[in-house]
């Protein structure tokens, strides 16, 4: 009997060993056992870089509160935008020498930066998407864009103007070469569950448009990325997570930060059956919070959290979240408006800062897959792209800009998001600096005009006005206390309008200031509710203080230009003559410099030739220049006065322009060398 009890007990324990390894979702790893959704971890973890609050140093001074509702950001990717040692990768040391031309010639007085962190996918190389967001080291400075020390010198020489700099933190996931992830991999080091593992893939969906988010590994086991195999997720259950990458982001506020934006922060937790947005989440953001408030000198953080609808609003938490969230409503419908797409959305974006500390940041486009470069939609009319600009910056938000688009620059000829990642062509800027109808001087007026009147641009409310005059026109009302601020917006390509605007109840038309635009054009009212504001030139800008007069008008941007082509050089005509002497090839390949070409005869037409050898497969863009300098307008590509592209192989080839056709279309001829 004694026998017969013991088997019974020894298959009684082997079935809950079995039990135990079921379809529950279960942690593999040798170190312990949990199910993907239990708490885990020490509650009494310590990083081994631990910092507080009372370590920072070289912090800015005399901040005052919210000051980030104040101001205007220029975003940075920081391997295209400045290179500073000439080996092709921009960098730290770059960025600190364009400081003046951000804050002087942009009107930006604070940055943010692309990630700077080692990562996995390492590349100088143009073309390849070295973005960042596969973080190798939190605590470790990108080794291709300098120093640590050389980041401390640019936040250190930021505070010294007056300028503020924030950092791109990525809390969701890592790389897969990151050392948490190889221990957690080997389940070694206390690192078994700091990410997701299972046995089987599941049908984890966290809205990135694929179910594939379950990801085989050498371990013979899955591990949860919902943004691909080379990012796997950090597994937030675990307080040893949640403590660490608290205490990366006091590491670097520490250094002299002054705020972060966060990546992805719709998908830290994962519920069963519930994958991003999660309560959870917006707990772990509180805690960050509580720590981001401990600072004598005011840090904030602005989340990506790409929402199209109000439940955005979520993420400001009861003021105990974040202090701004990227409005993704904004910047399409500004783009859609100025290039007469005939859609009517822009009234759905123009919704203010919800109060004095919660605030939206507005850009026109981005590093992703959002849309395309202003430069690209509005084909380089530079006067479309310019009232884009003032559309996004002179309204009740946040102001971001992204680098390149404050001169109209376009997308690259790249595939997926690296189109938006291009060099920065600073030919742009030699060109457009003293042309006051240029993109960048609009850029930089809107941003000057904002800081007349910081207060309504910070808690101002905003209201879309009716325009009695048909379609082309965006008028708006933004007001604070006894400020009424009237912006009028004429999108046509050609002419003159007189514009009536109605929705104005309550405010007083019989005295104005004409702040923006040709202060010696009138409006007329002989209605409590209308206005007609009258020479509105096309595709200017015109902003009103309504009832009070005698105000000193600013900026007039009401430029005469020609409207049978696009707006481009500092003449407002595309060049329309050839060199006696040379062309010159300029292109992605020689950083946009000029190569000389050859002139010759041949079968009675003037054509241009220029060798160039190629080391190594890209896709290249490319122009033909009339000259190695300014204007840079001056240049022949596609037909749309874009730039050409094609793909090289390593060896020489011959590029071709005939002078003669004088067309983009049929003298942009390209040839392989025999």
């Amino acid at each position: 009997m004694t026998k017969v009890k013991n088997i019974f007990l020894f298959i009684c324990f082997i079935l809950i060993l079995v039990g135990c390894n079921n379809t529950t979702p279960n942690e593999q790893t040798s170190e312990t056992s949990y199910s993907l959704f239990d708490e885990v971890g020490d509650s009494n973890y310590k990083s081994p870089n631990n910092v507080t609050a009372d370590d920072a140093q070289n912090q800015s001074q005399n901040l005052s509160a919210n000051w980030w509702t104040k101001t205007g950001f220029y975003h940075i990717w920081i391997k295209s935008f400045a290179d500073s040692d000439g080996d092709g990768c921009g960098d730290i040391k770059g960025i600190k020498q364009k400081l003046d031309y951000i804050q002087n010639q942009v009107g930006c007085d604070a940055i943010w930066l692309s990630p700077f962190h080692e990562c996995d996918g390492k590349s100088k190389e143009v073309g390849v998407n070295m973005h960042g967001y596969d973080v190798a080291d939190y605590y470790s400075v990108n080794s291709y864009f300098g120093t640590e020390q050389d980041l401390v010198d640019l936040i250190t020489a930021c505070h010294q103007r007056g300028m503020q700099i924030i950092f791109d933190f990525v809390p969701n996931h890592t790389g897969r070469t990151n050392q948490w992830f190889v221990d957690s991999a080997a389940g070694k080091n206390g690192k078994g569950s700091w990410y997701l593992w299972n046995k089987t893939p599941l049908e984890w969906n966290p809205g990135m448009g694929t179910s594939d988010t379950w990801h085989s590994y050498s371990n013979g086991k899955y591990f949860y990325g919902a943004f691909g195999y080379s990012m796997p997720d950090l597994n937030y259950r675990n307080r040893e997570v949640r403590e660490e990458m608290k205490n990366v982001v006091r590491y670097w506020l520490n250094k002299g930060f002054d705020g972060l934006r966060i990546d992805a922060a719709l998908y830290l937790v994962e519920n069963d059956g519930i994958y991003s947005n999660t309560e959870g989440t917006h707990q772990w953001f509180k805690e960050l919070r509580t720590e981001i408030d401990k600072y004598s000198s005011p840090k904030f953080m602005v989340a990506e959290a790409w929402v199209l609808d109000d439940s955005v609003n979520n993420y400001f938490g009861n003021a105990d979240e974040f202090n701004m969230i990227f409005d993704f409503r904004a910047g399409r419908p500004i783009l859609d408006t100025v290039q007469g797409s005939g859609r009517d959305e822009i009234g759905l974006s123009l919704r203010a800062n919800p109060s004095a500390d919660k605030s939206y940041g507005v850009f026109l486009s981005n590093h992703d897959k959002y849309t395309d470069r202003p430069g690209t939609i509005c084909g380089q009319d530079y006067r479309r792209v310019g009232q884009a600009l003032a559309i996004s910056i002179l309204r009740p938000n946040v102001p971001f800009v992204y680098y390149g688009n404050e001169i109209g620059q376009p997308n690259t000829s790249y595939d997926g998001d690296i189109k938006y990642r291009g060099p920065f062509h600073w030919d742009f800027v030699k060109a457009q600096k003293d042309d006051e109808g240029a993109p960048l001087n609009f850029a930089k007026n809107a941003l000057t005009f904002r800081k007349q009147y910081p207060d309504l641009f910070a808690s101002g409310s905003i209201k879309k006005l009716t325009s009695n005059s048909g379609t082309g026109v965006l008028a708006y009302l933004v007001e604070k206390d006894s400020t009424k601020l009237l912006f009028v917006y004429n999108l046509h390509n050609k002419g003159k309008a007189q514009v009536s605007i109605s929705g104005l109840t309550g405010c007083d038309l019989s005295k104005y200031s004409c702040l923006v635009g040709d202060s010696t054009a009138t409006i007329e009212s002989d209605n409590p509710d209308i206005v007609k504001v009258n020479n509105l030139s096309a595709r200017a800008i015109r902003v009103y203080a309504l009832g009070q007069a005698n105000l000193e008008n600013v900026w007039n941007n009401e430029l005469e230009f020609s409207t049978e082509t696009a707006y481009k050089t500092t003449n407002n005509t595309t060049p329309d003559f050839f060199p006696s002497s040379t062309m010159y090839l300029r292109g992605s390949f020689n950083g946009w410099g000029g190569e000389p070409m050859q002139k010759s005869e041949v079968n009675g037409d003037t054509v241009w030739t220029c060798k160039y050898t190629f080391n190594s497969s890209a896709t290249i863009e490319f122009k033909f220049c009339a000259n190695d300098g300014d204007p840079w307008a001056a240049s022949w590509g596609n037909a749309g006065n874009g730039n050409l592209t094609m793909k090289v192989e390593a060896r020489e080839y011959t590029f071709t322009f005939n002078e003669t056709q004088s067309s983009s279309s049929k003298s942009g001829a390209v040839y392989k060398a025999e």
